[in-house]
């Protein structure tokens, strides 16, 4: 028999009801004259709102053990409740300074974020006061990153615990690399569907890049929520963040603009410039090739559906066991990289043989760091009980369960060291 799963920190059904909203609101919104950043933050305010209320008033997610809330105190610290403002004020300009300082972000790309970071940032001011006090009352333990940070900008370093700010900004580090990337790939996939010339008629082609962009928006779509919606009120806190300087290395790795200014670009650059549709012959072949492309992508896409309002690269908010995650503990990753496989076809270069054989050496190059991707996140998340079974009933649970007996390095063991959240 089986080992059973651990139950999952999300619901699967209500975050495709939120996608459903979602989707529903850019469709109504497609002859709006709104601009495109209020069309994304109603998308995305569409999309999060069946799944906030259900996680509150149905599942009463901050009622679990992961959220870390206990009995109702009588009342909230106001002196507590104004230095957690204090530290919320603080990283959120220290954040400010660093998008101000950074010359990636003078880029066009990032243009949109900045309206919407403005937007957010005085929004979570206005709601902080709050949104602390509810939280003072239910914490196990109030003195939380906010607090030690909001301590230590006040210059109170005895008693403020420097491990506590240590975590607190490696977790606001990891919001503050990936929300503005994710933001500026959301709102330039809501263009290129608004773009499309749907009423001309839909041949393969287009029902294929139009499949594909609404795929990859509905992915997007998700990743800026996790990122924005990092709270205890709903147990979807940052638990942990990546402790090791390897695991971030080959994450952020993976991401603008390390990736396409240096990773890709100068040692793994594994297409020739032709895309599967350019060297199939057209027909029944190029359809069930990208038929295949598709369900990939959307394996990767559900992947990250199944995750929630929990989303987030390099963080721990909490079991998935849900949907994909029932058959293999990677299956975005999985999906991702035999999709690029299918996609660029490096195995059939224009050059000629050799050509094909480094493309292909360089794609299995990205495949191997997105393995070394996997076991760091294993072995930060090995520092939880419900992951570590999850973990070991997967060896066997797994789709994958027969390959490892094979490569025995793909097997869950828990690490020796555990990194120290």
């Amino acid at each position: 028999m089986k080992p059973a799963l651990p139950a999952s920190a999300t619901h699967l059904g209500v975050n495709l009801l939120g996608l459903f909203a979602g989707l529903l609101a850019l469709w109504l919104l497609q002859s709006s004259p709104l601009t495109m950043l209020e069309r994304t933050v109603i998308v995305l305010a569409a999309t999060a709102l069946p799944i906030l209320l259900a996680d509150y008033f149905i599942f009463r997610r901050h009622r679990e053990p992961g959220a870390e809330l206990g009995a109702l105190r009588e009342k909230s610290d106001p002196r507590r409740v104004v230095i957690k403002c204090l530290g919320l004020f603080g990283v959120l300009i220290l954040t400010f300074l660093a998008y101000v300082i950074l010359p990636e972000y003078n880029d066009p790309f990032y243009q949109s974020f900045w309206p919407f970071f403005t937007v957010i940032s005085l929004a979570s001011l206005a709601l902080a006061p709050f949104y602390f006090a509810w939280c003072d009352r239910r914490q196990n333990t109030p003195e939380d990153g906010y607090y030690h940070f909001g301590r230590l900008l006040l210059f109170r370093v005895r008693g403020t615990s420097l491990v506590e700010v240590r975590r607190f900004l490696r977790n606001w580090l990891v919001k503050a690399f990936f929300l503005p990337i994710m933001f500026a790939f959301t709102t330039r996939a809501m263009e290129a569907l608004y773009r499309l010339p749907l009423e001309q008629g839909m041949d393969w082609r287009m029902v294929f890049f139009f499949s594909q962009q609404m795929i990859m928006l509905a992915d997007l779509l998700f990743s800026v929520i996790g990122y924005v919606l990092t709270l205890r009120f709903f147990g979807a806190q940052i638990r942990s963040s990546e402790p090791t300087f390897f695991g971030w290395v080959v994450a952020v790795i993976c991401y603008p603009p390390f990736w396409t200014l240096l990773f890709f670009t100068h040692y793994f650059s594994y297409e020739d410039g032709r895309e599967w549709h350019q060297i199939l012959p057209t027909g029944t072949v190029q359809m069930l090739w990208g038929s295949t492309i598709l369900l990939l992508l959307g394996i990767y896409t559900l992947a990250t559906i199944c995750l929630g309002i929990r989303f987030s690269n390099l963080t721990y908010r909490g079991i998935i066991t849900s949907g994909p995650y029932r058959f293999t503990k990677h299956p975005a990753y999985v999906a991702k990289n035999l999709s690029w496989w299918l996609i660029s076809m490096p195995f059939i270069a224009e050059a000629g043989g050799w050509a094909a054989f480094t493309h292909s050496l360089m794609l299995v190059g990205i495949n191997i760091l997105y393995y070394f991707r996997a076991r760091t996140e294993e072995n930060h998340l090995s520092n939880y009980p419900e992951y570590v079974a999850y973990a070991e009933a997967m060896n066997t649970r797994s789709i994958f369960a027969s390959l490892t007996r094979v490569l025995p390095f793909l097997r869950y063991r828990l690490p020796q060291s555990v990194p120290k959240i």
